[in-house]
C-alpha cells in the first residue's frame, strides 16, 4: 500500500531561495506519485499553520525550528543542503550608528540573534531589502546565498559587506508525524539523487 501523500506544504513567501527549493521539492513529490500544493506564507505564519494542521509540512527549516513545533513531526533523515547565515552591513553603516539592523519575523535564527539587540522587524525578506535600498538600515541578517544572488542580479542599491557569520547549519524538510512513511521514501530519494546540489553551487 502506497503511503499517504501530504497535500499542502508551506514555503516562505517572498524569500529568495525558498521558492526555488519548493519547486524542486514539488518535482520530488511527483516522482513519488504525490501532487502537493505549495502554500506561500510569512515565516512565522508557516509555523502557526503547521501547528494548526492547516498545512501538512514545511519545505525547509533549520533544526532550531523544532522547538516551535507543538505538533508531532518528522524531518528528512538527510539534510537538503547546508547554508551559512550572516550579518551583512551597509559599507557606510558605521557613519550612522543609530540606524537599525533589519531582520525577518518568523526566521528563528534571526529572532534568536536579535533578542538583545536593537533592530527593525519585517514581515518578509522583500520588504527588508526594500528598506535597505532606501537607506533605512545599517545592515541586515540573511542567508549568504540570498545576498550574493541579489548582488549578482543588481537588486541591491549598494553592495553590503559581510560581517560575522551568525550560523552555519543544515536545512531539513518537515512533515506531520502521520506522514512518516512518505518521509522515509522521500528521504531515500533525496539521499540517492542529491537533487539540491545546485544550492551548493550557488554558494560558490
Amino acid at each position: 500500500m502506497a503511503p499517504e501523500c501530504p497535500k499542502t506544504i508551506a514555503t516562505v513567501a517572498k524569500g529568495i531561495l525558498s521558492p526555488i527549493v519548493a519547486k524542486t521539492m514539488k518535482v520530488l513529490y511527483g516522482k513519488l506519485d504525490c501532487q502537493v500544493e505549495l502554500v506561500p506564507l510569512p515565516g512565522r505564519r508557516g509555523i502557526l499553520q503547521f501547528n494548526a494542521k492547516r498545512v501538512d509540512g514545511e519545505v525547509m527549516r533549520l533544526e532550531k525550528a523544532e522547538a516551535t513545533y507543538h505538533r508531532k513531526f518528522v524531518r528528512s533523515s538527510t539534510p537538503l543542503y547546508s547554508l551559512t547565515f550572516s550579518l551583512w552591513r551597509h559599507p557606510g553603516g558605521g557613519d550612522k550608528p543609530d540606524m537599525p539592523i533589519g531582520y525577518t519575523m518568523g526566521v528563528i535564527w534571526q529572532e534568536d540573534y536579535m533578542k538583545d539587540k536593537a533592530g527593525r522587524r519585517f514581515h518578509d525578506a522583500a520588504s527588508l531589502f526594500e528598506a535597505y535600498n532606501a537607506g533605512k538600515l545599517s545592515g541586515f541578517l540573511a542567508a549568504d546565498i540570498s545576498v550574493r544572488q541579489l548582488i549578482n542580479d543588481g537588486k541591491l542599491s549598494v553592495s553590503p559587506v559581510k560581517g560575522n557569520t551568525v550560523l552555519a547549519a543544515p536545512m531539513f524538510h518537515y512533515l506531520g508525524k502521520e506522514f512518516a512513511p512518505f518521509m522515509e521514501k522521500l528521504s531515500s530519494l533525496i539521499q540517492a539523487q542529491n537533487p539540491f546540489a545546485y544550492v551548493s553551487e550557488m554558494q560558490k
